[in-house]
């Protein structure tokens, strides 16, 4: 075979390759640049996702878990059926477990505190028979830290119990009718409190007072529960009369350096009816 057929006999068998490389180089970009355009009207313009939903995969999404007595609230979550009367606080851990606290009765006077794995499998409760008292109980709120701690806030015995993440008791503070709370990276304790007239009130029932109640509190705790700071909750008025002094704060969160509390969710005693809550940051 002469040097030119020879050339030429080895282009032919090496041209279909080049062409075969060359379709798949062009498959490539037809699917990459049909991706592109599926995603790009997505997250064109998005907004930056939620606390705890970033990019970084260290960090657990946000989970919308619902939970009530009936296991019934909506079809669309997770949910699970409480093992107890009244189910009143959630918190979550960072192994993916989860709490729950249980209002107690007369004929139930323990508060329950009990948890459970991701899947909703009950794993134990917390405080190996620890009791709070042996009476109708104002509801008690909870809050896990970053070592998975609990805290337990009560607020007729006007106590914060703290559990291991083994469930044992570790220490119990005392601050005066703690509410709502919440702990920072730094492990300081952040509750919310009730107050009548400047003086501290019962809490046997979920209405703290007869009277008109004076201004809500809201303090700050060292990790060994030595109060750091106390200051009223300042909200506007949300009814003629109102004074402004932040009913019923139940709900708090330190996010950063703000704390956030959930304030007039409930009514005045002897009102007749609620109104809008509000959030004082």
């Amino acid at each position: 075979m002469s040097r030119l057929a020879t050339e030429q006999f080895g282009r032919a068998l090496v041209q279909p390759k080049v062409v075969q490389h060359k379709a798949h180089a062009q498959f490539y970009f037809a699917m990459a640049l049909i991706a592109f355009l599926l995603i790009a009207p997505a997250s064109y313009g998005a907004k930056e996702p939620p606390p705890g939903a970033g990019v970084d995969s260290s960090i657990p999404a946000n989970i919308l878990l619902s939970i009530d007595n009936s296991s019934s609230m909506n079809n669309s979550t997770k949910r699970v059926k409480a093992p107890e009367p009244m189910p009143m606080d959630f918190a979550g851990s960072g192994d993916g477990s989860w709490h729950l606290a249980h209002r107690a009765f007369s004929y139930n006077p323990r508060e329950i505190f009990r948890k459970y794995n991701s899947a909703g499998t009950w794993l134990q409760d917390y405080g190996n028979g620890f009791f709070l008292n042996s009476e109708k109980t104002f509801p008690s709120r909870i809050a896990t830290d970053k070592e998975d701690n609990l805290y337990l806030t009560h607020c007729k015995t006007g106590k914060i119990h703290k559990f291991d993440a083994s469930g044992a008791h570790v220490q119990s503070f005392s601050t005066p009718n703690p509410l709502a709370i919440d702990i920072d990276s730094n492990g300081n304790i952040y509750v919310t409190a009730i107050r009548t007239k400047g003086q501290e009130v019962e809490c046997k029932s979920p209405y703290p007072s007869r009277g008109e109640p004076g201004p809500f509190l809201w303090r700050k705790l060292d990790p060994s529960g030595a109060l750091l700071g106390e200051w009223p909750i300042a909200i506007e008025p949300i009814y003629k009369g109102d004074p402004g002094k932040g009913y019923y704060p139940k709900g708090l969160a330190v996010y950063g350096d703000s704390v956030y509390i959930v304030s007039d969710t409930s009514y005045p005693y002897g009102s007749g009816r609620g109104y809008a809550g509000k959030i004082a940051g």
